[in-house]
């Protein structure tokens, strides 16, 4: 799973509101885990829905990505290397305060379709790089016409 992007998740999977927590560093950055993914034995939660500003600052209450959203299951794995150490903060501040355990915690932002957002940034390259072409062109005509 260490090399996941996109993760589907089966049914009765969701994320545990009542163990989520957060760490403020300029910004908010929120942590919840996922239950049904976990190891009933030992309690250790690999994977953590995740999100900046969408969370209380005194309260186990989680509003980031689609969490309201029941026929969400799945997400798109967190690379941003900048923020990831801020949430492995978070989730190590969730393990302190609930006895939980996460020794590999996978950051997720939770969504109903991750699909069609990695969908929707390949139309938007697309749609730069066309705009980028005819920008080009419309110089290179310019510049043909002002030296002839």
């Amino acid at each position: 799973m260490m090399d996941a992007g996109i993760l589907y998740f089966a049914a009765g999977n969701k994320i545990d509101g009542l163990k989520s927590w957060h760490f403020m560093h300029h910004t908010q950055y929120c942590v919840a885990p996922i239950t049904g993914s976990e190891d009933p034995s030992t309690h250790a939660y690999d994977f953590w829905a995740v999100g900046t500003d969408c969370c209380s600052m005194s309260s186990s209450d989680f509003r980031c990505g689609e969490w309201s959203n029941s026929a969400a299951r799945s997400g798109i794995r967190v690379l941003d290397d900048p923020a990831l150490p801020f949430y492995r903060l978070a989730v190590q501040q969730a393990e302190t305060l609930y006895g939980i355990q996460a020794a590999h915690p996978i950051f997720i932002r939770w969504s109903q379709d991750p699909l069609a957002e990695v969908n929707s940034w390949n139309a938007k390259a697309f749609r730069n790089y066309l705009f980028m072409v005819c920008f080009s062109f419309v110089v290179a005509l310019f510049l043909v016409v002002l030296a002839s």
